[in-house]
């Protein structure tokens, strides 16, 4: 889709003309959820989808998850909300009658008549309204929210507290390994350096040693030498 184009089509358009097209846009939408949740009904109950020879032993939600990528339990309620009250699902949302249901129960259909009610001339009843409503007329077996009381707020609060703190420490501990690690590679490098001085000392050390060895031995040839000479013995004194 081109956003640009799409865009310059808008800028030609009055708001009411856009405001027209969202309102039909959103009731297909419903529509076409009401005909999508009918359609998967009917596989589910036919048991069509084990035509796939995948799913042949499997149940039908685990193939409504792989294909579809929908919830068991968001299948179920707009399931019923459908199935009960099909044309109030197109006008308002399988959603929110779904909801409906749940909250109201046996009020369910006089709350969706009030949000018929309400709404006039194509033009919804607001949400804040409808929530009213729902609230209104919320069966007695449904659990009402209830407020925080203070001191679970306080712990709440004592949490956050606690936790800010941990990461406070946490940071601390971590620049201080941070430099740790700074002072170790610095000990590294002196510590290579004063390799490289060692090494070179024993390369010098390993050249003296082999010029000791060959003077010497031509020390000892020497005096063999001169004592034939003499045809004596020769006592020289030995090298160190």
């Amino acid at each position: 889709m081109n956003i640009k184009k799409f865009n310059e089509k808008c800028s030609k358009r009055s708001l009411k003309s856009l405001e027209n097209n969202i309102r039909i846009w959103i009731i297909a939408n419903r529509d076409l959820r009401v005909k999508t949740i009918l359609t998967l009904e009917h596989i589910r109950d036919k048991e069509r989808y084990k035509e796939r020879k995948r799913y042949r032993n499997s149940s039908f939600y685990t193939y409504l998850g792989d294909i579809f990528n929908i919830r068991k339990g968001t299948f179920l309620k707009e399931r019923e909300a459908v199935l009960k009250f099909p044309d109030e699902s197109i006008r308002h949302g399988s959603g929110l009658v779904a909801k409906v249901i749940v909250k109201c129960k046996n009020n369910a259909k006089t709350v969706l008549q009030k949000i018929d009610e309400g709404s006039k001339k194509g033009k919804e009843m607001s949400r804040r309204k409808i929530e009213e409503l729902i609230t209104e007329y919320t069966d007695p077996s449904v659990k009402r929210s209830k407020p925080a009381p203070i001191t679970k707020l306080r712990e709440e609060l004592k949490s956050i507290v606690l936790e800010n703190e941990a990461l406070k420490v946490e940071n601390k501990t971590t620049n201080d390994l941070k430099r740790e690690v700074i002072s170790l590679k610095s000990k590294l490098t002196e510590l290579s350096t004063e390799n490289a001085k060692l090494k070179t000392a024993l390369e010098k050390s390993t050249k003296f040693k082999g010029l000791y060895e060959k003077y010497r031995r031509m020390y000892f040839n020497l005096r063999n030498t001169l004592g034939s000479l003499l045809q004596e013995e020769t006592k020289l004194p030995e090298p160190t």
